[in-house]
């Protein structure tokens, strides 16, 4: 290969960020297990999910289910902390990432889950624990509440049945805001000025160039489903009370994170989960705004490895 072609290659690394292993170790983390993920891709009813998986499979499962708008690698960082202990597998909902889109444009909460439990079943996970975030924390106490005996453990990161209406509003006004870029450069900044200053700017680059893709015009746009950026009528599938129902009927154990930050998950209904699930205990990561495993991946670490080894050692209370 030439110097030049070299060159060119640097140059683009740089523009998207630091490789996953050397942005690792700058966001402080401790990886014990280096190692890339392979993507992979299972039919369900003629519907395409994709998934990273992180190998070990040998180990006890542990599956990741991003927010909204985000996708499977959104838990790089947390993946790589805890594949020396678990089989980790992170998946793409519909609609978002490489996972086929809903050929109807219908996103219901209910069809997530539905996805969720399919998947599970097709790969035959069980003994289980899941990690979700945001949407995919919903996702994740929907799903546990009806499937005790495969589910071992949940965490629940900035998710419960009551969330700040003014925190879901910024969301939703950045996810409905301006759909496509001139530049990569342009899309960074832009999702720069949304982070709230948490993130350096190679790790803003390295996420954005997974969640987004370059148009054949050399414009950019994010790699989701375009309905979804459109406004959109509250899912009536699920109201709040509704979801209290789901949320009181945890048994396993159950860790709540909270970034100290959050707009979204208020200090309030993070206790009112604490008052209601016996198995639940909560972690407050600082530095960390609603997306907690980005804004601070040491920070989020630190909060889920206890849990987890007490979840792997038996000693997790269970109701």
């Amino acid at each position: 290969m030439s110097q030049s072609n070299n060159e060119e290659i640097s140059a683009r690394s740089g523009m998207y960020g630091m490789p996953l292993l050397e942005a690792a170790k700058s966001a402080g983390l401790t990886v014990k297990s280096p190692a890339e993920p392979t993507d992979e891709e299972v039919s369900i009813d003629g519907f395409k999910f994709h998934y990273l998986d992180w190998g070990n499979n040998h180990l006890p499962h542990l599956l990741f289910i991003h927010g909204f708008a985000q996708q499977a690698h959104s838990f790089d960082f947390a993946a790589l902390g805890l594949r020396d202990r678990f089989h980790v597998i992170s998946v793409d909902l519909r609609g978002h990432g490489d996972t086929d889109w809903s050929p109807d444009g219908s996103y219901l909460l209910s069809e997530y889950v539905a996805d969720i439990a399919a998947f599970i079943d097709v790969l035959g996970l069980n003994d289980l624990s899941i990690c979700g975030l945001s949407l995919g924390g919903r996702v994740t106490f929907i799903y546990a509440a009806d499937h005790s005996s495969v589910v071992r453990s949940i965490v629940v990161v900035d998710a419960a049945p009551d969330l700040n209406l003014t925190g879901s509003s910024r969301i939703r006004d950045f996810v409905t805001g301006q759909d496509e870029w001139d530049s990569f450069d342009d899309l960074v900044n832009h999702v720069a000025g949304y982070t709230q200053k948490l993130r350096p700017m190679e790790q803003i680059r390295g996420s954005v160039r997974r969640a987004a893709k370059e148009l054949p015009d050399g414009r950019w746009t994010w790699k989701y489903d375009k309905v979804l950026r459109q406004p959109r009528p509250k899912d009536p599938t699920f109201t709040t009370e509704y979801l209290w129902t789901f949320m009181d009927r945890i048994t396993c154990p159950m860790l709540l994170v909270r970034g100290a930050k959050s707009d979204v998950l208020t200090p309030e209904a993070a206790q009112a989960v604490l008052d209601r699930v016996s198995t639940a205990e909560l972690a407050v990561v600082e530095k960390a705004a609603h997306l907690v495993p980005g804004d601070n991946p040491a920070g989020f670490a630190d909060a889920v490895n206890p849990f987890f080894n007490k979840v792997l050692d038996g000693q997790a209370e269970v109701s």
